[in-house]
């Protein structure tokens, strides 16, 4: 049986590939390497899971599964592709800003296979060189999770969710002055 690696380095990337997880596991042999650093700035973090990463090396998989464009995702990547273990990216050719972009260019140039979650985002990818063979407008796996989870409503009053991706070493302030707006 086929062992896959997917690494996570937050409980979210877990709890939002549920679907995919799921169907892997009915025909791989899946191992889920969930790792979480103390560290709080960019680069202690990286040494960090670069380090834990590269004992699971020792562990024989015949591929790696990278989900996004995360900066702690970027190391493991590395060391997988200079391994020769086959990488699967999913989300390639998305485009959200900041450092982002970069990182997850960077994961594509690394990958074999890809996996992009919408029209633009699948012609970003050919366009950057990626094998059209081996590269698949797939969608986005969070959307189809999103189906699954049923809606609850948490007070009676009208109120906004607010999503927002933290980024290290950001101005907290920022998020804070914009909440306050939505006050007014």
């Amino acid at each position: 049986m086929k062992k896959i690696l997917f690494p996570a380095t937050n409980r979210v990337h877990i709890a939002r590939q549920q679907i995919l997880l799921r169907e892997l596991k009915n025909k791989f042999d899946v191992d889920i390497q969930e790792y979480k650093s103390e560290h709080k700035d960019t680069l202690n973090v990286v040494a960090d899971i670069a380090n834990h990463f590269r004992k699971v090396l020792d562990n024989k998989y015949d591929l790696a599964i990278i989900r996004g464009d995360r900066f702690e995702m970027l190391p493991i990547a590395m060391l997988y592709a200079y391994k020769g273990i086959p990488i699967a990216h999913i989300e390639g050719g998305d485009q959200s800003g900041a450092i982002d972009n970069k990182v997850r260019y960077a994961i594509t140039s690394l990958s074999d296979i890809h996996f992009s979650t919408n029209k633009e985002s699948f012609k970003r990818l050919i366009s950057m060189g990626t094998d059209p063979d081996l590269t698949f407008n797939f969608g986005s796996l969070d959307v189809s999770y999103a189906k699954t989870v049923l809606p609850k409503r948490l007070i009676e009053e009208p109120y906004i969710i607010v999503c927002h991706h933290p980024m290290l070493n950001e101005d907290v302030k920022v998020l804070e002055k914009v909440l306050k707006e939505f006050e007014k």
